[in-house]
């Protein structure tokens, strides 16, 4: 996991919610689910309008982040779950056409907080002929 962006646990997040970005907090008891779930509806959305678009699971609408509790096999899981969720839509859609970033969110004292994560998912620009359908 990379990270270049900081998530500071309660900070308003320095974008904004808007046409190519969008922010979810997930509060379930089967987070891997619900993001899941939320990855299929926008990567969707953002393919079949021919934009590039950014997801970010775990800050509320607005802006604040919250995170969303994930331990070591959830974080893997929902890599495996989303890629095989979006073989099962006709057509395929493709790994390259999306990203799944996973950064550790912080306290203020910039100290990580042990499994409290943000999820981003990137959708890139395509340029195709057919729509997508949600499974």
């Amino acid at each position: 996991m990379t990270q270049q962006i900081k998530f500071i646990q309660e900070e308003i997040f320095h974008r904004e919610e808007g046409k190519y970005v969008e922010f979810k907090s997930v509060e379930s008891q089967k987070p891997v689910n619900k993001i899941v779930d939320h990855a299929e509806e926008y990567i969707i959305g953002f393919l079949n309008a021919s934009v590039e678009g950014d997801i970010y699971l775990g800050i509320n609408d607005s802006g604040n982040i919250r995170g969303i509790t994930l331990n070591r096999s959830q974080r893997d899981e929902i890599q495996k779950k989303i890629t095989d969720k979006l073989t099962t839509i006709d057509p395929v859609i493709p790994p390259s056409f999306y990203g799944v970033n996973i950064y550790f969110v912080h306290d203020a004292e910039c100290k990580q907080i042990e499994d409290l994560c943000i999820v981003q998912i990137q959708v890139s620009q395509i340029e195709e002929d057919y729509l997508y359908k949600t499974s």
